[in-house]
C-alpha cells in the first residue's frame, strides 16, 4: 500500500511536470487569439513550425546582411510573419 501511494505520488508529480513545461512551450508559440487553448499534440507541432519558421528566419536576415550591397540570387526576405492556423497542414 505504501508503494503504491509512493508510486501514484510520483506518478502526480512527473504529470504535473510535464503539463508545466507544455503550459511554458505553450506561452512561447504565437497563435490567433493569443489565448486560443491548444492540445499537447498542437503545441508540439506548432512548436516545430515555429522553430523552423525562427530558423529560416535568422538564415534569410544572415544571407541579407552578407548579400547587402551585392548581387544575390533571389529575394528570400519572409513577407508574412505568421504560422497557419492548422498546424496538420504543409
Amino acid at each position: 500500500v505504501v508503494r503504491r501511494i509512493f508510486t501514484n505520488s510520483r506518478e502526480r508529480w512527473r504529470q504535473q511536470n510535464v503539463n508545466g513545461a507544455f503550459a511554458e512551450l505553450r506561452q512561447l508559440i504565437p497563435t490567433h487569439p493569443p489565448d486560443r487553448k491548444l492540445s499537447k499534440n498542437e503545441i508540439l507541432r506548432y512548436a516545430l513550425r515555429y522553430i523552423n519558421f525562427l530558423d529560416r528566419l535568422v538564415m534569410q536576415l544572415i544571407w541579407g546582411l552578407f548579400c547587402h550591397g551585392l548581387k544575390c540570387p533571389g529575394s528570400l526576405f519572409v513577407t508574412r510573419l505568421h504560422l497557419p492556423r492548422n498546424p496538420q497542414s504543409g
